[in-house]
């Protein structure tokens, strides 16, 4: 594929690398304090998460609940969330050796973007979309969640999300991204024909990654809040 960023780099970045360019942490080069920052929250993350599914999973009464089902699906999307930054944090500027193995283009598209990261970070907020889901129809419609709402569909949502994230962002990061000779580095969501495409893929990654969950559950706590100050005041 033609690297469009090879003849104009900075006039031709698009919105679509802008935004990436501002939402990805920095990666510094190993054995700097940003790395040691990022260690310190990932193994944070990992132990707190860990001993939230061990309470979970443990405890007789909370395995009673079926919305423990997602509230553990949540504490491992956000532990291995929490793994992959560690890892992440070690990846430099001169490429890891792993690219010896895979090429410089293929490393770059499934490493050097951090498209499992990122892929994760989705499942985790949509898991989230989930819990405020089940929790909306318990709370606006009890009886129906009673009788229809059963274990096996929450298994089903919490390997959905799974693999929405990862899917999702490789369909995006794939193409767009890859070895850029110019920078001698990773180039990130730069890859794209023109600025109409880049908009339009920018624009969709922002949807499905904030403006529409965070609309869904924003529609589901004012239902809630509704449908619990109507009770009280019957």
């Amino acid at each position: 594929m033609e690297d469009s960023t090879e003849s104009l780099p900075h006039s031709t970045t698009s919105s679509w690398s802008s935004w990436r360019s501002w939402t990805s942490y920095p990666l510094a080069l190993d054995g700097t304090p940003t790395v040691v920052l990022y260690v310190c929250i990932g193994l944070l993350g990992i132990i707190g998460n860990g001993f939230a599914i061990f309470i979970l999973a443990s405890l007789p009464e909370a395995k009673k609940r079926i919305t423990n089902i997602l509230l553990i699906n949540q504490s491992a999307l956000d532990l291995f969330c929490s793994l992959l930054v560690s890892l992440n944090s070690y990846k430099s500027k001169a490429l890891g050796s792993l690219h010896v193995v895979m090429g410089l283009d293929l490393y770059c598209k499934l490493i050097g973007s951090g498209v499992f990261l990122w892929g994760l970070i989705l499942s985790s907020t949509w898991n989230l979309v989930s819990i405020n889901s089940e929790r909306y129809i318990s709370v606006v419609f009890p009886i129906f969640h009673k009788t229809s709402i059963k274990r096996k569909y929450l298994k089903l949502m919490a390997v959905t999300v799974w693999c929405f994230g990862p899917l999702f962002t490789l369909s995006l990061f794939v193409p767009t991204s890859g070895y850029s000779s110019l920078w001698n580095d990773c180039a990130e969501g730069t890859f794209v024909p023109n600025k109409a495409v880049a908009t339009f893929i920018g624009l969709l990654n922002l949807s499905v990654q904030v403006f529409i969950p965070v609309g869904l559950m924003t529609y589901f706590y004012i239902c809630m809040f509704l449908s619990i100050k109507k009770d009280r005041s019957s």
